[in-house]
């Protein structure tokens, strides 16, 4: 989200012509410039506490710019009579600013070391929105003013650097699932040709087969044979 800076004008109170065409050249200038949102209210000195302009600037709880005639010490009491508790900076002098808290003043010197903290309404500490003055003078020109608006918007602008992630790496040691339906070898899935009678041995080809019987074993067999040959008889 682009930067932008509140900048509020409050008129000045003598009502001259001059005064007066600084005032409405520079709001119309900040209105045609990219990052400001301009905002023209009355003097702070006429302003009251039910006011619609000091309603407007109490609406304002983040850090902005106010352009003034007034000096610090005149726009921290203002803001003080008004309620509208503050740190107001000088931006001509940033080592100097004082703080509004409930109706009180407390002049800081540097404003970068101390914690300027204000009391909410539930007891805890929140930080003081800071307003950074612009004082008009009768010598003040429009391109000065512009350029020292410029410079408090670019303090806010906040470089964004993109974080991009490392894409994840493939897991190498993935395991490996072996298929359920793996395409059969064609070799292995030759069946062989069914056995025919031709293919087993013979009576004559189991013989020769066997092992050549001992003497004592002939004689023996022999001797078996003569016996059944007699009971035939």
């Amino acid at each position: 989200m682009a930067a932008r800076l509140t900048v509020i004008i409050s008129q000045s109170a003598r009502g001259n012509n001059v005064a007066s065409d600084l005032e409405e050249s520079l709001i119309a200038q900040l209105l045609m410039s990219p990052g400001f949102d301009a905002t023209l209210v009355g003097p702070l000195e006429n302003l009251k506490a039910d006011s619609t302009d000091c309603l407007c600037i109490s609406g304002f709880n983040h850090n902005l710019a106010l352009v003034t005639w007034l000096s610090l010490e005149q726009v921290a009491s203002h803001f003080s009579r008004l309620g509208l508790e503050r740190m107001v900076c000088s931006v001509d002098n940033p080592t100097q600013s004082i703080n509004v808290v409930a109706n009180r003043l407390a002049t800081v010197r540097d404003p970068s070391d101390q914690p300027h903290r204000m009391a909410t309404n539930n007891g805890k500490q929140s930080p003081l929105p800071k307003v950074f003055l612009v004082q008009l003078t009768a010598q003040s020109r429009i391109d000065e003013v512009s350029e020292r608006l410029q410079v408090l918007l670019e303090d806010r602008k906040v470089t964004t650097v993109g974080i991009q992630l490392p894409t994840p790496k493939p897991n190498n040691l993935s395991r490996q699932v072996p298929q359920k339906n793996a395409t059969p070898d064609p070799a292995a899935s030759k069946t062989k040709p069914p056995t025919t009678s031709s293919d087993l041995p013979t009576a004559r080809e189991v013989d020769e087969d066997d092992e050549e019987l001992s003497p004592e074993q002939s004689q023996k067999l022999d001797q078996l044979i003569d016996e059944l040959d007699a009971l035939d008889l």
